[in-house]
């Protein structure tokens, strides 16, 4: 229930940022470049400090609570703010807790199911709750058709503020993952900072290069993001009440494919199932940018829950396999700052330059990007095997 609420503050906002952004703000594209760069810069703050305090000092869900409560004040100011620079720090703000909240998310997800391993109580595969935050990114759309057909685009704040206080709320409600607060499960042995273990972990050669093709795929898929909405409004000619829908469609399918991804990952193996997610994004992008009509827009959303298991789902589970108990929560906020977090200031910063030329040179430049992750996988990563019963809460393999 807390994935699905939390995520559901993401699905009010994001499907129509950029849209917003214009219609609602009366910005430029390269304005809206430069505020979605310079919020971007929260992943490289937020994240790591976040996951370090819940490593070492704090409940992580009282952490959750704090972010979120930040995002709800943020939003709530924005909606009777306008202007560059209002606009510019209060989405900065609202960045700086959504930066944290899915490391956090997944920090706890995957310490509780190591306090359940080492309690010997039954396992639950990470993609299995994972999926309940696609379901939650999916309800905004569908109150938000019919609020925005009513009303101004404006109204996507005052949903994610909803969403903000209720999942703030439950996250009261949550057990404390932690694995030694009851003293049943024995304290992980703890020797110097998580963060500089982690940083370690990151760069062993395997991982750097997983971290490096997952890089060049952010970027491109950052920028891509940002701007899909306003390019289907601006190219495709879908009224802005659609955005939702079409990209809700997607998220919808992705259901199926988060799981499935157990036997995806079995099928395929780790690399292929990277490289096949990866180049869906890529055929997407492409697609889009060659044929921009609504019934191609909709049509590639087919393949959108391959590219979520690509880019969020196996990352996180793989980066968790090499993390030990003591920092569980620090590898997580550090490879959002390190790759994510880099990643989407590079994506937005270049989307909001290309958007100048045409908003269909974001998609070629993110195809581009993709095909060269892939061939990066190809040359540079090594397949390796795991037992699907460790997948469950060290990571896919």
């Amino acid at each position: 229930m807390q994935l699905f609420l939390s995520y559901g503050v993401m699905g009010s906002i994001f499907p129509f940022l950029t849209v917003y952004l214009k219609q609602g703000q009366g910005l430029t594209e390269g304005q809206i470049g430069i505020i979605l760069g310079v919020a971007s810069v929260s992943v490289l703050i937020t994240p790591v400090w976040m996951t370090l305090l819940a490593d070492t000092r704090f409940d992580p869900r009282r952490l959750v609570s704090v972010v979120l409560g930040i995002s709800a004040l943020a939003l709530l100011t924005l909606n009777f703010s306008a202007g560059f620079w209002p606009v510019m720090v209060l989405l900065t703000f609202h960045s700086l807790a959504h930066a944290a909240m899915i490391p956090l998310h997944d920090g706890i997800t995957f310490s509780t199911l190591r306090r359940r391993e080492l309690e010997k109580q039954p396992l639950v595969p990470y993609h299995r709750i994972r999926v309940w935050g696609t379901i939650g990114f999916i309800l905004p759309s569908l109150i938000l058709f019919w609020l925005i057909r009513n009303r101004d685009v404006d109204v996507i704040l005052l949903c994610g503020v909803g969403f903000s206080v209720i999942a703030l709320l439950h996250a009261f409600r949550l057990r404390d993952p932690r694995p030694e607060r009851d003293g049943k499960a024995p304290l992980p042995e703890r020797s110097g900072l998580p963060t500089s273990k982690a940083v370690r972990t990151l760069l062993q050669p395997n991982v750097r290069i997983f971290c490096l093709a997952l890089f060049l795929a952010y970027t491109g898929m950052s920028g891509f993001g940002s701007f899909q909405p306003l390019y289907l409004v601006e190219h495709v000619g879908v009224g802005p009440e659609w955005v939702g829908l079409i990209i809700g469609f997607g998220v919808a399918v992705e259901i199926f494919f988060v799981l499935a991804f157990g036997r995806l990952h079995a099928w395929l193996g780790f690399r292929r199932l990277m490289i096949t997610g990866i180049g869906c994004l890529g055929t997407q992008t492409l697609l889009m940018a060659l044929f921009p009509s609504v019934a191609v827009a909709i049509a590639v959303q087919v393949v959108h829950g391959m590219v979520i298991l690509a880019m969020f789902i196996a990352p996180v589970m793989y980066i968790n396999r090499q993390a030990g108990d003591h920092f569980r929560n620090s590898i997580q906020g550090l490879f959002a700052m390190a790759v994510i977090g880099i990643a989407r200031i590079s994506g937005v910063v270049l989307a909001g330059q290309l958007a100048g030329i045409d908003l269909r040179v974001i998609l070629f430049a993110t195809a581009g990007l993709c095909f060269a992750s892939i061939a990066l996988f190809i040359v540079g990563f090594r397949e390796e095997t795991v037992s699907e019963k460790v997948g469950l809460h060290k990571a896919v393999p």
